[in-house]
C-alpha cells in the first residue's frame, strides 16, 4: 500500500487536502497516484506555523497558528493524518509526501515518526514506513517541521 499525495501547489492557508477528492487529478499523473487513488485510505494535511509573542514579564511564548500567510523564514508545523477508509487491515503502509517547491524539511515533531529519509538533505519527497497493521476505521498522524526558504 502507498499513498501519495500529488505535487500540486500548497498554499498556507492550513486548509485540508483530501487525497479522496485529488483522485481524478492524480490519476492523472503516474502509477503511483493510480495506486493511491484505489487505496482505501485518506490523507488529510494541515500547515500551521509558529508565532513567537512578546510577554509582560519578558519571556516569549511560541504559538501554532493555521498558516493562512507565509513569509521567508517561517517555521512551519505541517500534520499529516492517515485513515483506513475500507473494511480490512491495511499492513506495513506507506506514506510519501512530495515538498512543496520553497519548504524546506528541518525535523519529525516531538513524538512522530521520523520520515525513512530524513538524513538525505537533498530529498524532495519525504517517506514513512509506517509499522504493523492499520485496522479498518484506524487513524493515525505523522507530523514533521520545516522551514519556508
Amino acid at each position: 500500500m502507498k499513498v501519495s499525495q500529488s505535487k500540486f501547489p500548497t498554499s498556507f492557508a492550513g486548509r485540508l487536502l483530501s487525497l479522496s477528492l485529488l483522485a481524478f487529478f492524480l490519476c492523472a499523473m503516474s502509477p503511483d497516484a493510480v495506486q493511491a487513488a484505489t487505496a482505501p485510505v485518506t490523507l488529510t494535511i494541515k500547515v500551521a506555523k509558529e508565532v513567537r509573542k512578546a510577554q509582560a514579564d519578558g519571556t516569549t511564548s511560541i504559538e501554532m497558528v493555521p498558516a493562512d500567510k507565509a513569509v521567508p523564514g517561517d517555521r512551519l508545523l505541517y500534520t499529516l493524518t492517515y485513515t483506513n477508509t475500507g473494511p480490512a487491515p491495511i499492513a506495513d503502509l506507506v506514506v510519501d509526501y512530495p515538498l512543496p517547491d520553497g519548504i524546506a524539511y528541518r525535523a519529525a515533531a516531538a513524538g512522530s515518526l521520523p520520515p525513512v529519509n530524513a538524513g538525505d538533505k537533498a530529498a524532495k519527497d519525504l517517506r514513512w514506513q509506517v509499522a504493523g497493521q492499520l485496522a479498518p476505521g484506524a487513524s493515525g498522524q505523522i507530523a514533521f517541521k520545516a522551514t519556508l526558504n
